[in-house]
């Protein structure tokens, strides 16, 4: 017979095991396959969130131009790319058709999944490169898996926020835990119990950022620049260009044209950190990856005096001159307050979502959020 006292150790292992199976909170620790965690029994709160088809395929078309770029064959043929503003796809420069005509060869070996369309512009040879079905679906597969981890690791840090009672019952009930249970293509179901909440769960899939650098056009150094420029394109930007916005203060806003395609993104970033100068002004220390410290060392040595937007969530942050050439760290300042540096040197160290994750249903909410647990 199993005495009372036994069925509490057994009841406490078996909520380690939970804890250490993915179900638990911040204290994890554990490295886990999400897509083998069966979904949390009786939760609170049930919610079930999609992925962003429309940004999964855009952020599989920035790697693979980055891909196109690596590669010595194709960016030895290739003068230009950038995104198709018709389709969901990748458009390949030539300058010559013979070039053209070889990069459909190789194209149709290294990427079987895409269908390549041939077609002429002034005295430009142009490719459109788009996925097919099968390939838009494995995207989309993959950023739901690509999702997964962050989305753990982001509800897993607003938990262990989470102020808990010192009664031991309480405590017990009250503890924040959740499961993570894919459902392809393109569906994430999230299931929780204690005080982890449908706005927590909202925050944190709300938070990006995602972090681009991104060329400017030459000969738009301003906002008159750029009014100037899009004037003869009847206020559309030119094939590979896209007009974005920087907020100022006082309502003012400053408008930039730059290349649709990033030249380096938040993938690469290895740390980020918060820092006050002796001045007592904030700011945000990135340490990048070996690989694009390469890409950041020709990029900056090549645009010298020169603006470089760095863009979050499609927006831009700030467009500091290039003075010398920069590798491996960068520093970004926009002004920020203390919480403000700290937060984004937080959410870039975590990693942006491939895509954007939206809310299909929400049922429950768990306890109600306490003043001293926001």
């Amino acid at each position: 017979m199993i005495t009372h006292r036994a069925r509490h150790w057994v009841a406490a292992i078996m909520l380690v095991l939970l804890v250490a199976a993915g179900f638990g909170c911040a204290s994890q620790g554990v490295e886990v396959d999400p897509t083998k965690i069966p979904p949390l029994p009786n939760p609170q709160l049930e919610m079930v969130l999609r992925v962003n088809v429309g940004q999964a395929v855009r952020s599989a078309l920035v790697d693979l131009a980055e891909q196109l770029r690596d590669d010595p064959d194709t960016s030895r043929m290739t003068a230009d790319m950038y995104m198709s503003d018709e389709q969901d796809g990748l458009v390949l420069v030539f300058a010559k058709q013979a070039e053209r005509d070889g990069a459909v060869a190789l194209l149709a070996e290294r990427l079987p999944n895409y269908d390549a369309e041939k077609t002429e512009e002034d005295d430009r040879f142009l490719l459109l490169a788009t996925p097919q079905e099968e390939e838009v679906t494995r995207i989309v597969h993959a950023a739901v898996d690509q999702s997964l981890p962050i989305l753990r690791d982001r509800l897993q840090r607003k938990a262990a926020a989470k102020k808990l009672p010192k009664n031991r019952r309480a405590r017990k009930e009250l503890r924040p835990v959740f499961s993570l249970t894919p459902e392809y293509p393109d569906r994430i179901l999230l299931r929780a119990r204690g005080l982890l909440v449908e706005k927590d769960v909202r925050d944190v899939i709300r938070l990006g950022p995602r972090f681009e650098f991104k060329l400017m056009d030459a000969k738009a150094a301003s906002s008159a620049d750029v009014a100037e420029l899009l004037a003869p394109h009847g206020a559309t930007p030119p094939p590979g260009y896209r007009v974005y916005v920087q907020e100022h203060p006082l309502d003012k806003k400053a408008f930039f044209l730059l290349r649709d395609l990033p030249e380096l993104t938040g993938k690469h970033i290895v740390a980020a950190s918060a820092h006050r100068s002796t001045m007592g002004e904030w700011s945000v220390a990135v340490v990048f990856d070996e690989k694009a410290a390469a890409i950041l060392a020709e990029i900056t040595g090549n645009n010298v005096n020169r603006r470089i937007p760095i863009l979050l969530d499609n927006r831009v942050l700030i467009a500091p001159i290039i003075r010398y050439t920069i590798s491996k760290e960068a520093l970004i300042s926009g002004n920020f307050d203390e919480n403000e540096a700290r937060t984004l040197a937080f959410m870039l160290g975590l990693g942006a979502f491939p895509a954007g994750l939206e809310v299909v249903s929400a049922q429950g909410d768990g306890p109600s959020a306490r003043p001293d647990n926001p």
